[in-house]
């Protein structure tokens, strides 16, 4: 059967697919296909010419031709070498087809062999070569992605918290390396839940990207914007001191109140989302990263507590608390309005604070104590865990025990209570001790001085005692709440070493009458 010669409409498709595959898989451009065509079908066309129309020389040289252009468009196309060594190859097969049946001699036939086989060796690894380096671009490609979803925050598209501490650890480095600062907001959205509740969650989530936006077109290409929690969101300021930080806070919470979100409703934060944003400064005010984030939340909290929308720097709480103190009742209501803050953080403690001055009270009665070291232990026990303030929120509501590090921030609290209270009014200068000294123990093994017996205030020795008994009657997240003849025979078991002896079985004896 005779063999069935292509017609013109069929080689022009083969030719078409040729070139579609040529550019779809070389990544060429359809003029270099065309170029490269070029360049190695003339010497090919004229190795299959007859010998009588031209000379052995001329057919010689084409093929001389051949390898040059082959080695220039392998250095000059590159990743387009594969084609180019495939048209070697073909011309290569020609030449060798040719001398075999002209009956060149062997020595030469077998070098034309090696020589084609030697570019049938180099297409191979060319073309193993080219697909590596595709699959390891492709798998760096997917790497980026992976990495990069693993930054950011997959609702907001802004960093997430995990970035947000890495990059705020570089910064402070960077800070003391250069002794610069390292500037922290801290933002949270006023009243969200009520948004929630009113709108929905996914009017929520969408208003959620919108501050996102906000915030990131709001500050410079330097800063760092994440989402540190459902709600709340937190700005890295590099070389930034507390004035710039604070003009930057300031735009934030007016754009944030100018900006119509569309799903509000209009009764919702007087027709306006609004945020209260919190400022702290490294190494001004805060010693590490942690001290950093506590000051910037507690001044955020703070912001809040005074109906939001609105900045508030660390350093102003405290300066404020401080006026605003007049008479005895200004100062604890300006203390309530600090524990409040702290309650946000920690709902255990404003409840504590004042069970245990109720306690405190009802024990140095039955002491038979004066009204005025009675009035000195009340306050004592109200105020007794303001340094809580600079602890973390994670450590504060931790499940399980405390590691060392975790355990360093509780001991520190009783000492940086006394340093808030003691620059802020003379009228608590009585209070400082007694509430510095509220964790010591009778045996000396108590925190932070380690006094003994009679050294430590009388006061801080009921205290001690009344702070541990609420402590026992609540629950916490490590263990339940116990009841008052556990609580009462925990007391005496311990009496004489963290507690005093009189003290201990007064507070016994009221617990198991019922009378505390």
């Amino acid at each position: 059967m005779p063999k069935r010669v292509p017609r013109p409409g069929q080689l022009l498709k083969w030719i078409k697919w040729w070139l579609d595959s040529s550019v779809q898989h070389l990544n060429m451009k359809l003029w270099q296909v065309i170029a490269v065509a070029a360049v190695y079908l003339v010497p090919v066309l004229v190795q299959l010419l007859p010998d009588g129309l031209l000379s052995s020389a001329v057919q010689q040289g084409s093929w001389g031709v051949l390898c040059f252009a082959s080695l220039m468009c392998v250095l000059f196309f590159g990743g387009y070498g594969l084609l180019a060594a495939s048209l070697v190859n073909l011309s290569g097969f020609i030449v060798l087809l040719r001398g075999v049946l002209q009956g060149t001699d062997a020595v030469t036939v077998t070098l034309m062999c090696a020589a084609v086989f030697a570019q049938l060796a180099s297409v191979m690894v060319f073309a193993t070569s080219q697909r590596l380096q595709k699959q390891i671009q492709k798998e760096q490609k997917l790497n980026q992605k992976l990495e990069q979803s693993s930054l950011t925050d997959e609702l907001t598209g802004v960093y997430n918290y995990r970035y947000f501490r890495r990059r705020l650890r570089a910064e402070i480095d960077r800070a003391n390396r250069s002794e610069g600062s390292c500037t922290l907001l801290v933002a949270d959205i006023d009243q969200f839940k009520l948004y929630n509740d009113i709108n929905g969650h996914l009017a929520g989530d969408r208003a959620l990207v919108q501050l996102a936006e906000i915030m990131k077109n709001k500050t410079r290409s330097s800063d760092t914007v994440a989402r540190v929690g459902g709600e709340e969101f937190a700005i890295i300021l590099p070389d930034t001191s507390a004035g710039e930080g604070q003009q930057i806070a300031r735009r934030l919470t007016e754009a944030v109140a100018e900006h119509q979100f569309p799903d509000q409703a209009e009764d919702h934060c007087n027709g306006s989302l609004t945020v209260s944003i919190g400022l702290s400064v490294y190494p001004d005010w805060a010693e590490d990263i942690n001290s950093l984030l506590a000051q910037a939340d507690d001044a955020m909290y703070h912001a809040k507590h005074k109906a939001g929308n609105r900045a508030e720097i660390y350093s102003n709480v405290l300066q404020n608390l401080g006026e605003e103190i007049n008479g005895e009742e200004a100062v604890i209501g300006a203390f309530r309005t600090l524990l409040g803050i702290i309650s946000a953080r920690d709902n255990y403690t404003y409840g504590h604070s004042q069970r245990v001055s109720e306690y405190s009270v009802a024990i140095a009665r039955r002491l038979g104590l004066s009204d005025e070291a009675i009035k000195i232990l009340r306050w004592s026990a109200l105020l007794h865990d303001l340094g809580k303030i600079d602890v973390p929120e994670w450590v504060l509501n931790k499940r399980g025990p405390l590691d060392s590090e975790e355990w360093d921030y509780i001991k520190r609290h009783p000492e940086k209570s006394a340093a808030i209270l003691r620059p802020v009014s003379e009228q608590l200068e009585p209070v400082v001790e007694v509430v510095r000294s509220h964790h010591e123990r009778v045996d000396g093994e108590g925190y932070p001085q380690g006094l003994q017996d009679g050294d430590i205030p009388l006061e801080a020795r009921i205290l001690t005692v009344a702070d541990a008994i609420d402590a026992m009657r609540s629950v916490r997240p490590y263990r339940d709440a116990m009841d008052d003849e556990e609580i009462a025979e925990e007391l005496l078991q311990n009496s004489g070493r963290q507690f005093d002896e009189r003290i201990a079985a007064l507070a016994a004896e009221m617990l198991n009458s019922r009378s505390l």
